[in-house]
């Protein structure tokens, strides 16, 4: 069971470029600041086919997600991505309910 307080609630909702900052700074303590979100970032943002998407608690950034087209059909997420503050609080599995 999750041990969420009432203001810990998760917002998950599409990336905006207003993000580009905070999901930086998530993904500078993902692999020791060698996560490779920075190289693909833009290319995701300008995907028309895909979602790229963030996930929000009090207002911060505090996880990112991309839901990639494969083919006609066929999907998969990719970069997944929740901030060491973060973790063990449900964040992961509450992206997973949003792209489900």
């Amino acid at each position: 069971m999750l041990n969420f307080q009432n203001t810990d609630i998760v917002v998950c909702r599409p990336a905006l470029a207003k993000d580009t900052e905070s999901v930086m700074e998530l993904s500078s303590h993902i692999w020791d600041g060698g996560d490779y979100i920075p190289l693909v970032w833009e290319e995701w943002m300008a995907d028309p086919d895909g979602l790229l998407g963030v996930a929000e608690m009090h207002g911060r950034v505090v996880g990112v997600f991309k839901l990639t087209k494969f083919q006609e059909g066929e999907w998969y997420m990719e970069g997944l991505r929740v901030h060491p503050d973060f973790q063990g609080k449900g964040v992961a599995s509450h992206i997973q309910d949003y792209i489900l």
